[in-house]
């Protein structure tokens, strides 16, 4: 679920881009980032590390904040990351409907977060490197326009 809340702080604050580019999260060694997110008080961006259950928001001013992404934790942290930004629950919500979004549930209807464990989590970073690995390999042979493997 804080992966979607994460995805819900970028598609408010970013640009809209042609067939949603601004949203997707992107692989890296540890886990996934958001790639530089805009912000009237700067420019920063969003960590997620699968390893250490650590996210963190980094700045281009040079300040990084990290917290265990336990969620109450979590939910601090991407307050301040995205300060009043609202989200909303879908891109066909009507922004007057619009909440915030550290406290918005991603998943209408559920329940109760749910942490994602040690045993969840190395699977899916290996599955996640294995296929960027892949898919990275696969598009190299292609001479036209090929887009960067994201995870939406």
């Amino acid at each position: 679920m804080y992966l979607q809340i994460v995805g819900k702080v970028r598609l408010t604050l970013s640009p809209m881009e042609p067939q949603w580019g601004q949203v997707p999260l992107y692989v890296t060694a540890r886990g996934l980032n958001t790639s530089p997110i805009p912000h009237p008080a700067g420019v920063f961006d969003i960590d997620i590390d699968l390893i250490d259950h650590v996210v963190s928001v980094r700045t281009a001013s040079g300040s990084v904040e990290q917290n265990s992404a336990r969620a109450a934790q979590r939910r601090r942290l991407l307050r301040r990351a995205h300060g009043r930004a609202r989200c909303r629950r879908s891109p066909r919500d009507d922004h007057r409907a619009a909440f915030r979004g550290a406290e918005c549930d991603p998943v209408p209807g559920r329940r109760r977060a749910r942490e994602l464990r040690a045993r969840v989590r190395k699977p899916l970073l290996a599955a996640l490197v294995s296929v960027d690995a892949v898919m990275k390999e696969h598009r190299a042979q292609f001479r036209g326009k090929v887009s960067p493997v994201q995870f939406y």
